[in-house]
């Protein structure tokens, strides 16, 4: 159970939570942060979306209600995978 713990909070907490931080000091004016997330998954894909609308000058006061669901949804697979591969690894149906 510890080791889910420790997955969990490394493969999906930890992302979302430098995605938050980072839009929160960018709603706050400070424009010149980028997400920086080099996981080698979609979690890095949304981070280089991220920059790409900065750069673009889209995304002027907070995150945006795109993104907010993007990033919603990303979760939401991650944590049905994570489920999933646990239940597995338990023994349970898959």
């Amino acid at each position: 159970m510890i080791a889910l713990y420790v997955i969990v909070r490394y493969v999906i907490v930890k992302p979302l939570k430098h995605l938050r931080d980072v839009s929160e000091e960018i709603s706050k004016g400070n424009t010149g942060l980028r997400a920086e997330i080099n996981t080698h998954d979609e979690f890095e894909e949304l981070a280089d979306a991220f920059n790409r609308m900065m750069r673009a000058g889209r995304l002027e006061r907070g995150v945006s209600p795109l993104f907010r669901k993007s990033v919603t949804h990303l979760f939401n697979v991650r944590k049905s995978r994570m489920e999933r591969r646990f239940r597995q690894f338990r023994g349970g149906p898959g």
